[in-house]
């Protein structure tokens, strides 16, 4: 029954990514609710369920977009397993440690992936100064309902 659970999880937040960025895009700018959805599940669930969800987010992130394939699931599975390590030593209970984290952590985001297309294709992907400026910004107002949502399915 917990498997179906996490099918259901998984299968749910990414079809709420690809929706929300194909119908309630504003001017090509939405938040990234799959790196969200990771924080907030590795926080709750600790090191191996971020990383692994967010290994297969990013796989369907990376099947969504054709510019490095697995760049998307290095770089989730990468803070999925980070954030969850470290869970404990940085209080997130609170609405300004989440943003704070939310904030850094899409800009870590966007900055490796570009540095990853640099290293793998020789060149810079760069999104432009809207994605750079705006995403992490509308990440942080939607990552208190993420986090409350994940935290509905808190099991510790």
């Amino acid at each position: 029954m917990r498997f179906i659970f996490w099918i259901f999880f998984f299968v749910g937040a990414a079809m709420f990514q690809w929706w929300w960025s194909s119908y309630l895009s504003i001017r090509g700018v939405a938040p990234q609710c799959l790196l969200i959805f990771t924080v907030a599940l590795a926080i709750h669930c600790g090191p191996i369920s971020g990383q692994v969800l967010g290994f297969l987010w990013g796989l369907f992130l990376d099947m969504l977009g054709m510019h490095l394939f697995g760049a998307h699931a290095l770089i989730l599975s990468w803070i999925g397993y980070g954030v969850g390590r470290f869970r404990r030593q940085v209080d997130v209970t609170d609405m300004v440690p989440q943003a704070l984290m939310i904030w850094i952590l899409s800009l870590t985001y966007l900055l490796l992936y570009n540095l990853l297309g640099f290293l793998f294709a020789r060149e810079f992907f760069w999104w432009g100064w809207k994605i750079f400026l705006f995403v992490p910004f509308f990440n942080v107002l939607v990552a208190p309902f993420v986090f409350y949502f994940v935290g509905l399915f808190d099991n510790d």
